[in-house]
């Protein structure tokens, strides 16, 4: 029997880190390392696109919003999620339809209009608390 074509859909994921911090805090009763956070994540993402249709093939980019520089200097959280290895990505896929593909980072605006820019675009955004 033939299977039909398996259709590739990019997807971006905003996070708030800092509530999902909290939310697996909570949870666990003690501070969460990275991969415990982004499992949770993983996981809420694995539930939402659970309902798409099954020839659907998600390729997921993670884009994490948190202040991730004291001064000029990255947070040990930060650094944490930096060190993360493809690997460790790939291990957040719940399902073959999932894929995690990449880590960003929110410290820069992807994009703004020309009249709202107040910073140049290589700005570090000082003084963010995480």
């Amino acid at each position: 029997m033939h299977q039909p074509p398996v259709t590739r859909i990019p997807v971006v994921a905003l996070v708030d880190w800092n509530c999902q911090l909290r939310e697996v805090r909570d949870e666990m009763g003690q501070e969460p390392g990275p991969l415990e956070v982004l499992e949770h994540v993983a996981q809420q993402l694995s539930r939402a696109l659970a309902r798409a249709d099954q020839r659907l093939r998600f390729e997921i980019r993670l884009r994490l919003y948190c202040g991730w520089h004291r001064e000029k200097k990255p947070t040990s959280r930060r650094n944490a999620l930096g060190a993360l290895s493809e690997e460790d990505l790939y291990a957040l896929s719940y399902s073959p339809r999932m894929v995690f593909r990449d880590l960003d980072f929110g410290e820069r605006a992807v994009r703004a209009l020309r009249k709202r820019r107040v910073l140049p675009p290589d700005a570090d955004y000082l003084n963010t608390k995480c």
